[in-house]
Order: C-alpha cells, then structure tokens, then sequence
C-alpha cells in the first residue's frame, strides 16, 4: 500500500473506491471524513473482526471522491454501488416488486390504481406493498363495488361522452356523463382513503349519519345503497378485529447470520395488517450492522413506499443520516427505532425467526440444486459443472416477424439481466436452422471477445439443431462451452394406440436421444428453462406483430408517421377509437391538418369495409401499395 497516498488523504466527506491487485473495485464505502475512515482499514488488525480482515488481505490500492457533505457521499455510494457491483458491498437482487394501491386525491376524476413502482415526487397517496397479487386484487374489487368510482383508465375516460355498464350496475358515479359533481365525486374518495387508512369505524359513524338524512328525505334507494355499503365495511372491519393492531405502516426488518451468509427479512405492515413480506439473502464478509445500513440505502431510492417508522434488530451505522435522507424522500419524519421491549420488540423478534427460517430453507434448496446440477454433469458427460446455463428459442410466423429469445438460469435460477432478444437480420424465410444460426454466431462470437460464455448451451430442437449449435462452436473455436438439444414430447399412434416419447435430450455424437425419467429433476429443470425461453420469444414476437398491426392501420396513409400516429392513438385512446371516428371528430383534433384527416376517413368509411370496419381485404392490399386485382 503507498503510505504516501494515505499521508495526503483529505479530511473531508466523501467515497473510498478499495480495488484488488487486479485493478477491480472490491468494496465502495462513505465517510464522514476520509482521512479517518481509509486510514482505519491499515491500522492494527487486532480490533477488527475476521470478516473485515479478509477484504483488507485483498486491497492492494484505493481511490477517493471528495464531496459537499456526508448525504452527497450517501447518494454516490448508491451510485458507484451500482455501477461497479463490488464483490463486498450489498447488491440488491433484482427482485419483483409488489403491487400497491394508487389514488391521487388531485386528479379530476381519481380512481384506485395498482402499480408496481412509487414514481419519484409522486404526491399520490400509496398503500402497500401487498406480496399477494390475488388477495390484493380481491380487495380492489370489493371496493369498487361498494365504492362508485371510474375504473376505467385516463385515456379512455377522455374519449367516452356517456355511461358504461358500470353506472348501471351502480358500481360508478358517471364522471364521464357529468352524472356527478366534483364534490359529491370527493367525499367518496375520501370514504375510499378513510377505509384503507385503516378509520373504518369512523367512516361507518358518518355513513350511518348519512343513510338516516338520506331516509328522512325520502331519498330510500340511495338510503339502501348506503346501508349495503355499511354491512359491507363492518364485515370487512369484524375480521380485522382478531389481530388487535392499530392504524400504523411500518417496515420492520429481521437479520439472521450463519457463517459467511446473511438473511434480511422484511414484514410489511399497512394500517396494522401484514400486506407481504420480502427477503434477500447475502454471502458478505461485513460486520453486520454494516450490511443492514447499506441494504437500507439500496432498498429505499429504488422508488418505494417508506412508512414513518422502521423498526429494525440491531444497531446500524450512521443512523443519523439515513433518518434524515429517508424523511427527504418520504416528505415527512422516518424513525429508525431499534426496539428493546414491548409489542415492536415482539414485532422484530418475529422477523428475525423468518430470516433465519428463509435462510435455511434456502440453502436445502440450493444443495438440492447444485446435487441436480451435479447429476446433469456426470449424466451428460460435461466438461464441467453446468452452473451457468443460456437457453435459445426462435419465433416466427413463416418468417415473419423472427425473433429469438436467450434466458440465462445461475445455479439453477433464473438471472433476467442476463435475458436478451434478438431480431433476426439475415434470414427472409422460414428456415429456423439459419435463424439459430445467426443468433449464436452473435451471442458467442461476442462472447468470446469479452471471456463470457456459458458452460453449458441448451437449444430448443433436436438433432438439427444441436448441429447447428455444434457448427458455430467449431466455426469460432471454442471448446470450453457444451450444449444439448432438448426437444418436445412427441406422440405417435401405432397400431390404433396413443405413444408419447417424452422430452428427448439429444447429445452430440450420439446418434439416439436420452429419455429422463418423467420424474427426473433434472428433466424438470431442462423443461423449465426451455418454457421460459419459448415463453420470452413468445412475448416479444407477438409484441413486434402487434406493433407491425398497428402501423399498417395508420402509417400506410400518406401525412401518418409514427410520430401523427401517437397522437392519434392518444386522442381517441385505441385504434379502434380512430376507425370509428366521424369526419367532424377527425377534423377536430389538435395539431391533424384537415387533408390528413380527410385521408383519415376516406380510408376507413370511403370504402367498401368488412364486419370489422377495415377495408376489405382488396382494399387492404392496395393501401399497402400492392396494385389492385384484374
């Protein structure tokens, strides 16, 4: 280490960058002085515990950034973090995130929204997460029945002059019909945000208030509805009574170390109900109280809802920061308590017994994957333990639109950055060898340059297009990366019965395939990253298909380009909504000169058109600029 860099380290905030003697950024720590901090990593090891020794052993040079102030060095430490992805920081994995429920009090019309993000300096109100997609939309449809406000969405709302079903079904106010006022339109939202806020009595004592007045005015159908509206939310409010909780958010964290790993549980509680729970688990050689305050930074700029109190099981460093960080994103007062008695105490002591139950559950689970991993590799014949494992699938309709899907499984488990597709460039016509050709000439020849390759290959196809695949290998001489072909079951009739083959696992210089065992756990692991592959092609042919659909409606007429083509669907909210548009509504939007939307028209009503309101399929080819039948 040069003593002559630590000499002159400065003595203000800022970011240590420690890298190995390969020059690669290990760990990415902040101080509130530099000086202070770096120096203490070089000073005796007799203070220090084992894990904090073990990344000293491999620092061979460091670097700094000085910043304005300590919450400046917070904020580039999550920067650099994710950036550099350091071997002994705390990467967050990149986890689903949980719906939530939306509702933005300053809209014209607001209604109950699920997402899966907080938008940033959103001023919507947020209520989740809810782990439970099911149980949550289950919530959601109760209250819109109970509670009349739109479900339909901004774009649809603004194209719509009359009530749908819903307002006859009385499950909404008609905003759209100007059935409604904005006032009478608010008080049931603020009945809506009342009830998730957890005032379910209250709300039942003004409703109750209201059904009387309703009734003294003879007003006895809305005085009914009313009263539905009250059994419904004294129901719901009866099988929340058990838990004796009260109207609190909190996050509450739970820690549990064994060896070199590390589990982080998370209960979420919303109006004193657990809404879901999540979990990350780590093999980080850190103190830690270390590892806890690093999750939290990461785990709250990724645009997540923060409740006013977070209760955690140990002591973390710079607590003070992290509270006032976390108030400037929340908007308002986050405690950070570390609860020594008493109901929260309870509370943590319970997410603790699940870190350390997920922790083991895991780990059975990977030591039951790495045996089936470690079966494929004898059974196979690999050059080595197939950790890492891509998976090839091609898509296309006789040609059209082909497309190609790679899906990457670590240790058995799917890795989505690592996903990718492919636009097939050079084949025109329905030849699914040259298509998978094409896409692993691309994949491998890249990955040779940059040393990342795969240990073993998986495509979906049998013996062509392993052959394929076995082609491009020898083509780029590579000879460190296996593959097998893994094609569908396949059923036969013989002699009037019904025979199925079984997946088939197809090997190179094997002339007959390999029939696993139904049951096989290496079959099923086969069949699930193939599905996945098959499924992520899928998805993205059918996405260009409809993209393709929708410009041949509306790009094929002269003055629409893509850019007119937003525009117009935005406006009138969907295709449908510009075909069936009058002469006069065409004309009358903004920014569409008047010949274009003559066009427009013409090209839908002008002539003759089939069930759907399209041009027949004559005119059809002659909008694409083929030349009319004889």
């Amino acid at each position: 280490m040069n003593r002559k860099k630590l000499a002159t380290l400065p003595e203000k905030p800022g970011v240590y960058l420690m890298k190995d003697a390969q020059g690669r950024i290990i760990y990415v720590g902040k101080a509130k002085v530099l000086k202070n901090r770096v120096r203490s990593y070089f000073q005796s090891p007799s203070g220090k515990d084992e894990k904090t020794r073990r990344l000293i052993a491999q620092i061979a040079d460091f670097e700094t950034i000085i910043t304005n102030s300590e919450r400046d060095a917070l904020l580039l430490e999550n920067t650099l973090i994710k950036k550099h992805k350091p071997r002994y920081n705390v990467l967050l994995k990149d986890d689903k995130n949980y719906l939530s429920i939306r509702i933005d009090p300053r809209a014209k019309w607001p209604r109950i929204e699920l997402v899966r993000r907080r938008k940033r300096g959103d001023r919507a109100i947020y209520f989740g997460p809810f782990s439970s997609a099911g149980a949550l939309k289950e919530t959601v449809r109760f209250l819109n029945k109970i509670f009349p406000l739109r479900t339909c969405s901004d774009r649809t709302l603004a194209t719509i002059s009359r009530p749908c079903i819903e307002y006859d079904m009385k499950r909404c106010a008609a905003p759209c019909g100007g059935l409604v006022t904005r006032e009478a339109y608010g008080a049931i939202v603020a009945e809506v945000l009342a009830f998730l806020e957890g005032k379910g009595e209250e709300l039942v004592g003004r409703l109750e208030a209201e059904m009387r007045a309703r009734a003294q005015e003879l007003e006895f159908e809305e005085a009914a509805r009313l009263r539905d509206r009250i059994r419904a939310i004294e129901t719901t409010l009866e099988a929340r009574k058990h838990t004796g909780t009260h109207a609190i958010h909190r996050d509450i964290f739970g820690i549990y170390r064994e060896g070199g790993g590390i589990a982080i549980f998370l209960l979420f509680v919303r109006g004193g109900q657990i809404t879901g729970t999540s979990h990350q688990i780590f093999e980080l050689e850190l103190p830690d109280r270390r590892i806890l305050a690093s999750f939290l930074q990461q785990y709250y700029t990724a645009d997540r809802f923060i409740p006013p109190e977070i209760l955690l099981p140990i002591p973390i460093e710079d607590r003070a920061l992290l509270e006032s960080w976390l108030g400037e994103l929340r908007g308002g007062r986050v405690r950070l308590i570390l609860p020594k008695r008493g109901e929260k105490r309870k509370w943590v002591e319970m997410a603790n017994k699940n870190a350390a139950s997920v922790f083991r559950s895991e780990q059975d689970e990977q030591e039951r994957m790495t045996r089936t991993l470690a079966r494929i590799e004898e059974t196979f014949h690999l050059r080595r333990l197939p950790r890492r494992i891509e998976c090839y699938d091609v898509s296309n309709i006789h040609g059209r639109q082909a497309v190609a899907s790679r899906v990457t499984f670590i240790d058995g488990q799917a890795e989505r950055s690592l996903y990718r597709h492919y636009r097939i460039q050079t084949v025109s016509q329905s030849d699914d060898f040259a298509m998978m050709y094409e896409v692993l000439t691309r994949r491998l020849k890249r990955g040779k340059a940059r040393n990342d390759l795969p240990d073993l290959i998986v495509v979906d196809g049998g013996k062509g297009q392993l052959n394929v695949a076995l082609a491009v290998l020898e083509e780029l001489g590579i000879t460190s990366v296996d593959v097998v072909g893994l094609a569908k079951n396949r059923t036969r009739y013989t002699d009037g019965e019904r025979r199925s083959s079984g997946e088939r696992i197809f090997l190179p210089n094997r002339a007959n395939p390999i029939h696993l065992a139904p049951n096989s756990e290496m079959l099923h692991l086969f069949t699930r990253i193939r599905n996945e592959a098959h499924r992520f092609a899928i998805s993205y042919h059918r996405k260009l298909r409809i993209a393709m659909n929708t410009r041949s409606a509306l790009e094929e007429i002269p003055g629409i380009g893509p850019k007119r083509r937003k525009q117009l669907l935005a406006h009138f909210g969907s295709l449908k909504g510009v075909r069936e548009a009058t002469r006069e509504a065409l004309r009358a939007t903004p920014g569409l000169p008047a010949g274009v939307a003559e066009r427009i028209y013409d090209f839908y009503h002008g002539a003759e058109t089939n069930e759907r309101g399209r041009p027949s399929p004559d005119d059809e080819t002659r909008a694409h600029g083929d030349p009319p039948p004889p």
